[in-house]
């Protein structure tokens, strides 16, 4: 069947309007995540920020397979006594949060630090501040390190964690030492051979255009090293001028029959 000339127009109009639309949404989808990317981006200017990583890191973490069980951020550095005023003013001001503890060293002498401890529990969260002091000391100097934890990624984490890191450096006069670190489980046994390239850990540095810098294992262990080259200029340099900005581990746990995995940016803090 032929169409008249103004039938053809009127499929031409029709036509036009429905490709306008896809670009549009299209355009809209992009703008979108334009957006996305430059709240992640701005954590990341500036000052020294885990957000992005910690944020790349378990999107990965779910397309291999692993359950977050909890995620970290620290903070730490060395105040001198009118930052750890301004610190403490702070802290005392917000009523959420405890004093936990303040003691001496085990092996206290007349040298030894002071170690206390303050926490607030807000929004599914722990925030904690410790602070070391040595009062026997000309220079007066404490060392601090702040952690924020949780076991979920909100929706709004990005914000928070920016709300969360303001907070702090607005009380410091050097930009602060940043780690994070998330730590999940998969019911899997994964593959220990270092002769299997293909196996999680790697195919997480992987998918991250990253590169494997060191890796060692036995029967159920796994330690990997790796470095992330879109992370920005935060590392670790290693021999051979390579560097190093992500640390992976996996422990198979025959009790659980779990192997539990702990990923630290750019290097793990904790026991693992």
């Amino acid at each position: 069947m032929r169409l008249s000339r103004g039938e053809l127009v009127f499929v031409g109009f029709v036509l036009a309007v429905i490709v306008l639309f896809s670009i549009s949404d299209e355009s809209n989808e992009r703008l979108q995540t334009i957006r996305s990317h430059s709240v992640l981006a701005s954590t990341s200017e500036g000052i020294p920020s885990g957000a992005l990583p910690t944020l790349e890191l378990f999107q990965e973490m779910q397309e291999v397979g692993i359950s977050l069980k909890e995620w970290t951020v620290y903070w730490r550095g060395t105040i001198g006594v009118e930052e750890k005023e301004n610190l403490l003013q702070w802290i005392e001001e917000d009523p959420l949060f405890i004093k936990q503890s303040e003691a001496l060293q085990p092996d206290w002498d007349e040298g030894s630090p002071v170690q206390t401890i303050w926490e607030k529990r807000e929004n599914n969260t722990i925030h904690q501040l410790k602070i070391i002091s040595y009062p026997q000391e000309k220079k007066q100097n404490s060392n601090y390190i702040y952690t924020w934890s949780g076991t979920q990624l909100e929706p709004n984490w990005v914000d928070a964690y920016q709300e969360t890191e303001q907070r702090i450096v607005t009380h410091l006069k050097k930009i602060p030492e940043i780690f994070t670190c998330l730590e999940g489980f998969t019911s899997d046994k994964l593959n220990f051979d270092l002769s299997v390239v293909d196996h999680v850990l790697s195919k997480i540095i992987y998918q991250l255009d990253g590169t494997v810098t060191h890796q060692m294992a036995d029967a159920n262990f796994l330690s990997m090293n790796g470095y992330i080259s879109t992370w920005g200029q935060r590392f670790l340099p290693l021999e051979n001028d390579q560097k190093m900005n992500i640390q992976l581990s996996a422990r198979f746990n025959a009790l659980l029959n779990q192997t539990q995995v702990t990923i630290g940016y750019p290097l793990i803090l904790k026991e693992h």
